[in-house]
């Protein structure tokens, strides 16, 4: 059995990417519906 860690750092890394992109949008979305928040 081949144990690829590479693969799997690369999958947690891009993962982690994501999850930090979409909170990110999200942020921002909410900040843009919803006229109570402020960026400061």
């Amino acid at each position: 059995m081949q144990r690829d860690y590479t693969v799997v750092m690369g999958m947690v890394i891009f993962y982690a990417a994501l999850i930090l992109v979409l909170n990110l949008i999200a942020d921002l979305l909410y900040a843009a519906l919803d006229p109570r928040v402020k960026l400061a």
